[in-house]
C-alpha cells in the first residue's frame, strides 16, 4: 500500500503539471455554468464506439471521450490519462484528483468520497463512493436531472473507469457467486429482438417492430427485473442497435432497482 501511495503521489504531480501547462482550463464550474453540449455528445459517441471495440480498447475510448464532462483540469486529465496508468492505480488516481478539484465546493451534501482516503482503498471499495460523488456532482456540472436517462448513461460510462478489469482481480481472492441479469437486444431486419436470462431462467425472446422505449422494456422485462432486484445487469447489445435504445433499456433497469450495469457488444460469431 505504501508503494501505491508513492506511485499515486507521482501520478498526481504529473497531472498537476499537465493541468497547469497542457490542460484546457476554460469551461464551466459548479458555480452555475453548464458545460458545452459537445462534451456530452463526445461521451455518448465514446460509449457507442466502446460497444463495438475490442475489450482492451474500451477503457481508453471512454476515458478520452468522457473526460470533458468535468470542467476542472486535474480531475479531467486524471480521467483522460487513466487508461495509461497501471490497473491498481487507475481508480485511486481518478478519485484523488477529482476529490482535490471539487470537494471544497461539495459541502451540502458532502459526498463520502470527500472524506475517504482513496490511496488506501481498492477499486471495489471506491465504487460506491464514486457513484455517490457522480450523483451529486454531475447534475451541477451538466445541469441535468439525476433521475434522467442522460444521467444514467453518463454515470454508467464513468463507473466503468473505476471498475477494475477482470484480469486485474486478485487470483486467490475468495470467490463468491455473482448474480447477473443478462439482457440481450439485437436487430433482425427492421425488428428488434429482446430477451433476458437470470438464475438459469430465460425470458423471451420478444420481437418489437419499432425501437423499444423505457415503458416497453419495463413491461417485457418486469418479471426478470423483479427477480433480479439487487443484482447487476449485463446488457448484450448488437452493434447496430441505436445507443438511444440502450439508454432506454438502462433507464428501465434503473427504475426497477438495478444500479450496476455493464455493456457488451454481441460478437459476430454469436447466435
Amino acid at each position: 500500500m505504501r508503494r501505491l501511495s508513492i506511485l499515486l503521489t507521482a501520478a498526481l504531480a504529473l497531472l498537476a503539471g499537465t493541468a497547469c501547462n497542457g490542460g484546457n482550463s476554460s469551461g464551466p464550474t459548479i458555480a452555475g455554468e453548464t458545460i458545452e453540449q459537445a462534451a456530452i455528445e463526445a461521451c455518448r459517441q465514446a460509449q457507442n464506439a466502446a460497444l463495438a471495440a475490442a475489450p482492451d480498447l474500451r477503457g481508453a475510448l471512454v476515458a478520452e471521450g468522457c473526460a470533458g464532462l468535468f470542467s476542472r483540469a486535474m480531475c479531467r486529465e486524471a480521467i483522460r490519462m487513466s487508461s495509461q496508468a497501471s490497473p491498481e492505480l487507475r481508480a485511486p488516481m481518478i478519485a484523488v484528483a477529482c476529490q482535490r478539484d471539487y470537494c471544497s465546493d461539495l459541502t451540502d451534501p458532502e459526498p463520502a468520497l470527500c472524506r475517504a482516503r482513496p490511496a488506501a482503498m481498492t477499486a471495489a471499495e471506491l465504487g460506491q463512493p464514486w457513484r455517490e460523488f457522480l450523483e451529486i456532482l454531475l447534475p451541477r456540472e451538466l445541469a441535468i436531472d439525476a433521475e434522467s436517462p442522460l444521467f444514467t448513461l453518463l454515470a454508467t460510462s464513468l463507473m466503468t473507469l473505476i471498475t477494475p478489469p477482470v484480469s486485474a482481480s486478485v487470483p486467490d481472492a475468495p470467490s463468491r457467486p455473482v448474480r447477473r441479469l443478462v439482457v440481450r437486444i439485437e436487430t433482425d431486419g427492421s425488428e428488434y429482438r429482446i430477451g433476458a436470462r437470470f438464475g438459469g431462467e430465460c425470458f423471451g425472446p420478444w420481437e418489437q417492430p419499432l425501437p423499444p422505449d423505457q415503458g416497453d422494456f419495463a413491461g417485457l422485462l418486469e418479471a426478470a427485473i423483479r427477480g433480479a432486484a439487487g443484482a447487476e445487469a449485463v446488457i448484450e447489445a448488437g452493434t447496430d442497435v441505436p445507443y438511444a435504445v440502450v439508454v432506454e433499456l438502462m433507464s428501465a433497469l434503473s427504475a426497477g432497482g438495478i444500479e450496476e450495469f455493464s455493456l457488451t457488444p454481441i460478437e459476430d460469431d454469436q447466435d
